[in-house]
């Protein structure tokens, strides 16, 4: 007699674990800072570090002189208009121009 015969059934899974390569860096490029609206002493060119328009000052502190001038080049050579004064004041800044600021504080109107 032959024996009996039993069938064994086995499920086997398997899990496998794969790790991603990481991600490639992000890079992220800023670009300049828009030109100011309003700036005190110093000089700049109009269009780059300044918004071209007009602006205005309420003048110097107490006893102070508010100078201002638009000039064609950066050494200040030529001075396409210029105004020295104790009170408030207005400009029209172009772009393409420097402009020079002393004792004051301009915004844009």
């Amino acid at each position: 007699m032959a024996a009996p015969v039993h069938t064994i059934t086995e499920t086997v899974e398997k899990t496998f674990t794969e790790t991603a390569p990481a991600p490639p860096p992000v890079t992220v490029t800023q670009g300049p800072p828009p030109p100011a609206a309003q700036f005190g002493d110093g000089p700049y060119l109009v269009g780059t570090d300044i918004t071209p328009g007009e602006y205005k000052s309420d003048g110097p502190g107490p006893g102070g002189m508010c100078y201002w001038a638009r000039l064609s080049d950066s050494a200040g050579n030529d001075i396409i208009a210029n105004n020295l004064t104790e009170g408030p004041t207005r400009l029209t800044a172009v772009a393409g121009e420097y402009l020079e600021v002393s004792g004051c504080t301009f915004a844009t109107t």
